[in-house]
């Protein structure tokens, strides 16, 4: 099972290249984000890091978005997926980030095909993956690991990766977790 942690701030940032360090498998962006710019922030995850993922969370998909998830890829030698909440969402960045669009996106993303999420629950069929979203955020380096742990022993059919938000204080239990 994968684990990503949110990073909702400059001051969040400055853990990426810790939490990759310690074999963290994705960084998310966009989620309950009271802070800075999801797009702005992965970009500088994207140069401070060489091997996490990195998630988007969009509100809105407009061209706009889909020229700077392109950009994103680019940039981070391929490493983007994207989470929408609507199939209009879900459509508009697959025909824009599509090698075959008619207009086609310049610098061109990485990945032939860029992963898209989304929070709709009825779109699994036309999604890469769902984003089910449920459950408390760990508060303690206990928690943390009572999480992972126990997600990791349960048979969860279909979940490819839970995601945590953790402080500066937790980053190194999730990596302990992940070792053990």
């Amino acid at each position: 099972m994968r684990i990503g942690v949110v990073v909702r701030s400059s001051d969040d940032l400055e853990m990426a290249e810790a939490l990759e360090a310690v074999g963290v498998h994705d960084l998310w962006f966009g989620i309950d984000d009271p802070g800075g710019d999801p797009m702005v922030l992965a970009g500088a995850a994207a140069v401070t890091t060489r091997r996490v993922g990195l998630t988007v969370m969009l509100d809105e998909p407009t061209p706009v978005a889909a020229k700077a998830v392109a950009s994103l890829d680019a940039l981070s030698a391929g490493r983007v997926r994207v989470v929408v909440s609507s199939k209009a969402g879900l459509s508009l960045l697959r025909s824009m980030l599509s090698p075959e669009s008619t207009v086609p996106i310049r610098p061109a993303p990485v990945q032939q095909h860029v992963p898209v999420w989304t929070t709709a629950l009825d779109l699994p069929d036309v999604a890469d993956g769902v984003v089910v979203r449920q459950g408390s955020e760990p508060a303690d380096a206990t928690h943390v690991a009572l999480v992972v742990n126990d997600l990791e022993s349960c048979d969860l059919v279909g979940v490819e990766e839970v995601v945590l938000s953790v402080g500066e204080g937790l980053w190194e239990t999730v990596g302990k977790v992940l070792r053990d």
